[in-house]
This record gives C-alpha cells, sequence and structure tokens, in this order.
C-alpha cells in the first residue's frame, strides 16, 4: 500500500482528494468515504490515505477519479511485474476555478 498525506472536501456527491506533497487532486464518490468523521471533510485538516497498488489500472483517458502517472521504469519478477511511477503534477495555472 502506498500511503499519502492528503486533505478531503467534500462537495455536493463527491469527495475531493488533494495530496498535499504533489501539486495533484482527483475526486473520489462520496459514497465510498460515508461513514469518515465530516470534520476531516472541510479541506483542511491533513490526514493519510492509503492507495492499493492492485485497485489501480492503467487508462489513456481520463475519467473521474484518474491519477496522471508518468512511469519511469518497469521491473519484470517473471510471473509479476512491478511498474514504477511519479506523479505529473498539475499547473494550477491550467486548472479550472
Amino acid at each position: 500500500m502506498n500511503f499519502l498525506n492528503a486533505t478531503l472536501l467534500h462537495k455536493k456527491n463527491e469527495i475531493i482528494v488533494k495530496l498535499v506533497d504533489h501539486n495533484v487532486e482527483f475526486n473520489i464518490p462520496y459514497n465510498s468515504v460515508k461513514k469518515i468523521d465530516k470534520k476531516y471533510l472541510d479541506g483542511n485538516l491533513k490526514v493519510v490515505i492509503g492507495i492499493r497498488s492492485e485497485h489501480l489500472k492503467i487508462s489513456y483517458r481520463q475519467s473521474y477519479s484518474s491519477l496522471k502517472l508518468k512511469i519511469s521504469h518497469i521491473e519484470d519478477l517473471g510471473d509479476e511485474m512491478l511498474v514504477y511511477a511519479i506523479f505529473e503534477e498539475e499547473d494550477s495555472s491550467n486548472k479550472p476555478n
């Protein structure tokens, strides 16, 4: 599991996840975190989120909850393969207000 520092902001039926150490945001459905104490959903309190690699998939189209990553290298282990990637940080000047 990969652990990342983040803030969570509840807006309508979604949560905006902003990674604190990166200029990266993505959305997740509110229903997936509705059991979280509301005080953590104001966009100010820092939390640690865990992302399981087995829940990630490669897509060439951007979707609702996609992360833009750049593959740095691939390690072939025989029956498995490890893919190492870094965030392609968003340019805040191109983000809509």
